[in-house]
């Protein structure tokens, strides 16, 4: 596990260590870049034509990385949601999170931008889904939607032409 917020040098980018992938997204801006979130709570920026070091690293949760997001409607901002019950704020080029956002106390298996607002997010934990508007509070979600008894949530996505939110689940026996 890295030190959380630890500035990552250069050096330390070399794609020589070997680190467990857990998720990735394509930049929408630029399709030759990507993230990818590690098991060790590191995000690496890189780059399809470049395979011998990550393009910049990002420093900011003490947990495994589940989901990353980039914005559909800022350019060079995503999101990372972490089994450390946080989801991040990044900006490409700073090396620790802008903003962290606190969930229930549960690890945060999905997150997903609002199609329509660059400034709301939903994400989803074992008992809830969080939608968060960080234009109105930064520190509590402005809507919570709890799984119902016996389900856990394990996704959740955007409807691309509405402000609809779905979010399938599990059912335990």
């Amino acid at each position: 596990m890295v030190e959380k917020n630890k500035k990552i040098s250069k050096s330390e980018n070399l794609l020589y260590r070997s680190s467990g992938g857990l998720c990735f997204d394509i930049c929408p801006d630029d399709k030759m870049i990507y993230l990818c979130g590690t098991e060790e709570g590191l995000i690496h920026q890189c780059s399809l034509g470049n395979n011998e070091q990550y393009l910049d690293t990002y420093s900011g949760h003490s947990g495994p990385i589940y989901r990353l997001a980039w914005s559909p409607l800022a350019k060079g901002v995503f999101l990372s949601s972490s089994a450390d019950w946080t989801v991040s704020l990044w900006v490409v080029g700073r090396p620790q999170p802008c903003i962290t956002f606190a969930s229930r106390k549960k690890p945060v298996f999905d997150i997903c931008w609002s199609p329509k607002s660059a400034t709301m997010f939903c994400c989803a934990n074992e008992e809830a889904v969080e939608v968060w508007d960080i234009s109105k509070n930064t520190l509590e979600p402005v809507d919570v939607i709890t799984a119902g008894q016996q389900q856990i949530f394990t996704s959740i996505t955007y409807s691309p032409n509405s402000e609809c939110v779905t979010r399938p689940s599990i059912k335990i026996d």
